[in-house]
């Protein structure tokens, strides 16, 4: 075992000084990536719902959330005061874009308490180019071949081998649900958080068939 871990130590090194031709990359960012900035001053805290599913929660004034990583498209998007089903905006279509920060921002005030001088609450999404972050995978469990890799939904890596580290590709920085799969079943996956302008390495450590040794994620910065 000792020798075993000693190897995968030594791989992973050896890959630390592989990635300086990644940058030179110039493929798209496949995602959008998506955050919510609540700045309606007489709003109270809300929560935003995507497609009626909660993914943010109980968001105050003068707060923004962390980025998601989405399908680029149209996507139907709703605010509503915490805990309750009273409505601020919405349900409303967004169009977020490719490779783009894409921040929706309510502003304005709620019309049963503003003034005659003060504007109404609207929401807005504000639209800049992400900076990616790059990624590849490597196998390092001795009985999980063929696995496929993918981020949310998303295929990235397919029927990666064992002991065979893939190329770089370009992700949209954010917390993502990194999943290992094999023939359509999910093996194991994690959440894991990629920083824009960074370089990782997913390995994939464990035996797959050993109830101490079980399959894990290891997300290594480079």
């Amino acid at each position: 075992m000792k020798k075993y871990l000693l190897g995968i130590f030594l791989t992973i090194v050896l890959l630390l000084g592989l990635t300086a031709s990644i940058y030179t990359q110039d493929d798209k960012i496949p995602q959008a990536r998506f955050a919510f900035y609540h700045a309606s001053p007489n709003t109270p805290a809300v929560d935003l719902l995507l497609e009626d599913e909660v993914v943010f929660e109980n968001i105050s004034y003068g707060e923004r959330t962390e980025f998601l990583l989405k399908k680029p498209g149209k996507l139907l998007i709703s605010v509503r005061v915490s805990g309750s089903s009273d409505t601020v905006i919405g349900p409303i279509m967004a169009d977020l874009k490719q490779g783009r920060d894409n921040i929706l921002c309510i502003t304005g005030m709620i019309s049963s308490q503003r003034g005659a001088d003060f504007p109404p609450i609207e929401a807005k999404m504000l639209v800049k180019k992400t900076r990616p972050a790059f990624f590849r995978f490597y196998n390092t469990s001795p009985d999980s071949n063929n696995v496929n890799v993918y981020i949310e939904d998303d295929l990235y890596f397919e029927n990666v081998e064992y002991g065979q580290p893939t190329k770089f590709e370009k992700i949209g920085s954010g917390e993502v649900n990194l999943k290992i799969k094999r023939n359509g079943d999910e093996i194991v996956s994690q959440i894991v958080s990629f920083k824009a302008g960074r370089a990782y390495t997913v390995v994939l450590l464990g035996l797959e068939g050993d109830s101490q040794a079980g399959l894990r994620i290891e997300l290594v910065e480079e």
